[in-house]
C-alpha cells in the first residue's frame, strides 16, 4: 500500500540520515558512509547489512548531499556569529556543463544574511544549499570592505588603492578564470558546442539572440521553465 511504503521509506531515510550524521562526527570518509548506508561484504566474506536498500550511486548521492547540507549549516552558523564583519554571502556554482538551470541562474548573486538580494530586486534566496539533489553550489561570505570597516577614516588615495586590488580567480572546468565571472559570463567564453550542450538547441538560440538570460530560464521557485513557457514569457514582455 502507498501509505505503508511511504512510512517504510521515511523510516529508512531517517535511519540513513542518522547514520551519516554519526559518521561525520566520527570522521568517516564518503566511501565509508556509502558502505554503511547500503551494506557491504568484508574481506572475510561477512555481510554487513546497510540501513537502506539502494544502489551505490543512490547511496553516494544521499551521502554527498547530506554532507553538503551539514557543512553549509555550519558555515551559516559561522556567518551569523560574525555579523560585525560579514554583510552577506554570494552563491558560487560549479563552472562546468553539469550545473543545473537553478544554480546557473543563482551563480554570482549576492544576498544579505536574511537571504534578501543585495544586487537586484529579485526574489530571496531559496532554501539551501543544497538547492537540489547532488547540488554542488555553496555560499561564500562577503566581508565588509576596508572602507566600510574603517568608516570615514580612509583617504581617497587609500580607497582607490583598495578598489584596484586584484579580486582573484575561481575554478572552472577549463582552469582558473577571473573571480568576477558568473556562470552566464563564463558560458559566453565557451565554444558553441559546449553552450548548446548546456542549454539545449532552442534555449541556446534564444540566449544567443539576447532574448533570455540564465535567470529567465527558471521560475521563482527554482523550477526550470519549459520551452513553451519561455516563448510565452518573451511574447508577454
Amino acid at each position: 500500500k502507498p501509505e505503508a511504503y511511504r512510512q517504510r521509506f521515511e523510516k529508512a531515510f531517517n535511519q540513513g540520515m542518522e547514520r551519516i550524521e554519526l559518521g561525520l562526527v566520527e570522521g568517516e570518509s564518503v566511501g565509508e558512509l556509502v558502505r554503511a548506508i547500503r551494506g557491504y561484504k568484508d574481506k572475510q566474506g561477512i555481510v554487513h547489512v546497510g540501513v537502506m536498500d539502494v544502489t551505490r550511486r543512490e547511496a553516494a548521492a544521499l551521502v554527498r548531499t547530506s554532507v553538503h547540507q551539514v557543512a553549509q549549516t555550519v558555515r551559516m552558523g559561522i556567518y551569523e556569529a560574525n555579523r560585525d564583519v560579514i554583510k552577506g554571502f554570494q552563491v558560487v556554482a560549479t563552472l562546468d556543463t553539469r550545473t543545473t538551470p537553478l544554480c546557473r541562474a543563482l551563480d554570482g548573486r549576492i544576498f544579505d544574511l536574511e537571504r534578501q538580494p543585495l544586487d537586484d530586486d529579485g526574489p530571496p534566496l531559496p532554501p539551501g544549499p543544497p538547492f537540489h539533489w547532488q547540488c554542488r553550489s555553496t555560499l561564500v561570505p562577503i566581508i565588509k570592505s576596508y572602507a566600510e570597516l574603517a568608516g570615514g577614516d580612509l583617504s581617497e588615495e587609500k580607497r582607490a588603492a583598495l578598489e584596484a586590488m586584484d579580486p582573484g580567480t575561481r575554478a572552472s572546468m577549463n582552469g582558473q578564470v577571473p573571480d568576477r565571472l558568473n556562470y552566464e559570463e563564463w558560458l559566453k567564453t565557451q565554444r558553441e558546442d559546449v553552450q548548446k550542450d548546456v542549454l539545449g538547441e532552442t534555449r541556446w538560440d534564444l540566449w544567443r539572440k539576447g532574448k533570455i538570460g540564465m535567470a529567465d530560464m527558471v521560475h521563482q521557485n527554482g523550477r526550470p521553465l519549459t520551452i513553451e513557457e519561455l516563448r510565452k514569457k518573451i511574447a508577454d514582455e
